[in-house]
Formats: C-alpha cells, sequence, structure tokens
C-alpha cells in the first residue's frame, strides 16, 4: 500500500527478461531497505525508482507529501463526509457555513453564510486508511486533506468557527468556480418592513 516502509525479507525476487528489464529497477533487495511507497502496488509490479517517495523524505505519510504542501486532518460526520464515499486519492470541495455581520457590516447583527473555501483538494486518507480496498463506503470520524500552508489556514479557521462540509467532485473536473456564497435571504429572498 501507499506510504508503506520496504523491508527488504518483504521482496521476492524475479527473474526477468534483460531486454525488459524496467528503467530504475533495482537488482539488490538490500537498495530499497527503508524506502517508502509513493502509490499503491499491485503483487509481482516491479519496484522501480518511480514508483518510491523521495529519498530521506521519512516515513509514513510525511514520505508521500509533496515539498510546499501540507496533510491536515478535520472532523467529518456521515453527512458532512459524503455518507463514507470519499476514498484516498478523491478530490474534494471544502464548504464553510459560519457566522458573519449582515452584508459584511459590523453593526453586531449576524446571519449564518455558507462559502466554499477550498476547491479541489486531494484526499490522503479517510480515518487511518491511506489505500481502500474497494469502493464501498465507508463512514469515518476524519479524514486527511492535502492542503498548501495559506490553505490550511483557511480550513483551520473554518473548522473552528464554522462548520465545515466536503463535496466529492469528479477526478476530470480540474476547473475551480468563483462562488459569492449563499446566506438565508438570498435562499429566502429579503423581507420588507411593513
Amino acid at each position: 500500500p501507499l506510504a508503506t516502509t520496504i523491508r527488504s525479507e518483504g521482496v521476492t525476487y524475479v527473474d526477468w527478461p534483460i531486454k525488459a528489464v524496467p528503467a530504475g529497477s533495482f537488482a539488490d533487495a538490500k537498495e530499497l531497505e527503508n524506502r517508502v511507497v509513493g502509490r499503491s502496488m499491485v503483487k509481482g509490479e516491479p519496484f522501480t525508482e518511480t514508483i518510491l517517495a523521495s529519498k530521506g523524505t521519512g516515513r509514513g505519510m510525511a514520505a508521500v507529501i509533496p515539498d510546499t504542501m501540507r496533510a491536515m486532518t478535520v472532523q467529518v460526520n456521515e453527512a458532512s463526509g459524503v455518507a463514507g464515499f470519499i476514498h484516498p486519492n478523491d478530490l474534494v470541495d471544502v464548504v464553510a457555513t459560519m457566522q458573519t455581520p449582515i452584508n459584511g457590516r459590523g453593526s453586531g447583527e449576524q446571519e449564518y453564510r455558507s462559502k466554499v473555501v477550498l476547491q479541489n483538494v486531494k484526499v490522503l486518507a479517510i480515518g487511518q486508511d491511506m489505500v481502500t480496498e474497494n469502493a464501498k463506503p465507508k463512514h469515518v470520524r476524519v479524514v486527511t486533506v492535502l492542503v498548501t500552508p495559506e490553505e490550511s489556514e483557511r480550513l483551520a479557521l473554518a473548522s473552528m468557527q464554522g462548520k465545515i462540509q466536503l463535496t466529492l467532485r469528479s477526478q476530470a473536473d480540474e476547473g475551480e468556480t468563483n462562488t459569492p456564497g449563499v446566506a438565508p435571504t438570498d435562499l429566502l429572498g429579503r423581507t420588507i418592513p411593513a
């Protein structure tokens, strides 16, 4: 599985035709010792340098986090976690709902407002699993996502000051949409005093 630390005793040697040896493969299992798998592999697949996390990147999840990115875990429930249909490597948007001054004024009157605060965020793990065996829904209490430092600040504020909900998106859709957000009066219309 993704983020597995390789032990030489867990490696099997396989005869391979010389003309078909994959580029970047290894002839000695000792060269693989303590390296970390950068993506899920299947039994019998040869180890190559492109499959492994870079040397010196640590172990476990830390080894698969790209430079300049961060792993951040957020709390979810059945509804906010898309009923368990989110899996590692899925892409999600984060919607935050919180109270804010009406029309952005500091008048003291508050209203709830929902807004998409992050888009196209990669899911690293659900619960403590970085890999799923099948596509069955799995109810978890936390989801770990891959974010930039700036996105981590936005996500922390949204999680602490309001409620967040994840929306699952298509792997083919990497575009971003600028939304104004929505308040109850936007949904129901404004009432006019008599």
